[in-house]
């Protein structure tokens, strides 16, 4: 990187060379998701502790001073662990239920105040250099992931110390497949803002979208390949400045939320044969999904004001299940974030869930168009694949919806209108 163009961007306050060097360090730091989710997702899930101390320092050591901590995050963050902090009294197994708290307390306090940190003048700072870096540790993401998915894990296998196997399974390469997923979004927005040539913006792009062509074509992972889908749309053509929309796309939402468990039933009992003749379907884990979120919902109704707390899908024994798909009886979470909602927490969770997504929906309309747009793609794609592939409560996923919220709130400091033009 050519740091005489990056240093131009800064006042003459901060042309000294060390704030320089910090202020290149955290971009870059900040720009590491989609290459971690590439080599190792999993260390995703001590993002939000490390990056609150690091850029909480970063702050003080540029700007000479405390940051100011947002106290309207910080209270949002605090009613997401109050339910779930709550449901220990009646969790199946509270040991179980506490173990999960203390880890999601490490993880949600550190995020507030790191997203806080970003939301002030430390976000401004790092956001010349972090949209010349993200493209490029994106495009070192996809290719790493690219070339695992043709080489049959050749880079996986090499670092572990495992022999090459023509049998290899693929789907171990899922997680980084939707971390870059969804990473893509904000590279090719960020690449719009990088002060790059437009020779080098054509070139960089066309790589990130041959690369993801590639992956798509080679992944499992089904999820991901829903979750572009369905974030594609609003990325670019959702209209959000009008606030029917917003209202509608809630209610939308909201219903799909409340009838979850019927719904889930409904799905197994009519569409298991007819989804096995696809070809999208056949190398999925589709009819697996659906029968697990059958016995799960049933379960779900045997309580469904208040729920059975929090990991409650790791405590139950055995679930009511035919066993067509899943040969076992337990299940450690139902794939499905709205089921799990509701086997933990019932319909009080589910409508708490409504009013987050309502506070949300508020937030994104009063964005920029641009930013609007960037901040709702990522929420579907998210959505898409919490009801789909993993568990609420999964670490390395708490730290990367982490780091889309981080992004959201960096690009923030954009006066941006239009996202492409």
């Amino acid at each position: 990187m050519n740091f005489s163009t990056i240093d131009s961007q800064f006042t003459a306050t901060d042309k000294d060379k060390k704030k320089n060097i910090v202020i290149v360090i955290l971009a870059f730091l900040l720009a590491l998701a989609p290459f971690l989710g590439a080599v190792s997702p999993r260390v995703l899930v001590a993002i939000p502790p490390i990056f609150a101390i690091l850029f909480y320092w970063g702050h003080c050591f540029l700007l000479g001073a405390r940051p100011v901590l947002n106290r309207n995050l910080i209270l949002v963050f605090i009613a997401l662990l109050l339910l779930p902090t709550l449901s220990v009294l009646w969790a199946i197994d509270a040991d179980i239920a506490l173990d999960r708290i203390w880890k999601n307390i490490l993880t949600i306090f550190p995020a507030a105040v790191f997203l806080s940190v970003l939301q002030g003048p430390l976000g401004e700072k790092i956001l010349p250099v972090f949209c010349k870096i993200l493209p490029l540790t994106l495009l070192a993401g996809l290719l790493i992931t690219a070339v695992n998915l043709n080489g049959e894990g050749i880079i996986y296998s090499a670092f572990r110390g495992f022999e090459l196997d023509s049998g290899f399974n693929l789907s171990v390469f899922n997680r980084s497949v939707v971390v870059t997923t969804l990473c893509f979004f904000c590279g090719v927005y960020a690449l719009k803002h990088s002060g790059f040539s437009q020779i080098k913006k054509t070139m960089i792009g066309a790589c990130l979208l041959i690369l993801l062509l590639d992956v798509f074509y080679l992944t499992h992972s089904q999820s991901a390949h829903l979750a572009f889908a369905l974030a594609f749309f609003p990325f670019l053509f959702f209209p959000v400045r009008s606030r029917l929309a917003w209202v509608i796309l809630w209610l939308i939402l909201s219903a799909l939320l409340m009838g979850a468990p019927w719904l889930a039933q409904y799905l197994f009992d009519a569409y298991p044969r007819s989804f096995s003749e696809l070809d999208w379907f056949k190398n999925s884990y589709a009819l697996e999904r659906l029968e697990i979120w059958d016995f799960v919902s049933r379960y779900a109704l045997g309580n469904p004001l208040y729920g059975f707390g929090i990991e409650a899908t790791k405590a139950v024994k055995a679930f009511d299940t035919q066993k067509i798909y899943v040969h076992v009886a337990t299940i450690l979470h139902p794939h499905n974030f709205a089921l799990q909602l509701w086997i933990e927490f019932g319909i009080i969770g589910i409508l708490a869930c409504a009013g987050f997504f309502a506070t949300l929906f508020k937030a994104m309309y009063e964005m920029k168009p641009a930013h609007a747009r960037l901040s709702l793609a990522l929420f579907i794609g998210v959505l898409s694949v919490s009801a789909t592939g993993y568990g609420l409560w999964q670490g390395w996923w708490l730290g990367l919806m982490i780091l889309m919220a981080a992004y959201v709130v960096v690009f923030s400091h954009h006066n941006d209108q239009n996202l492409l033009s």
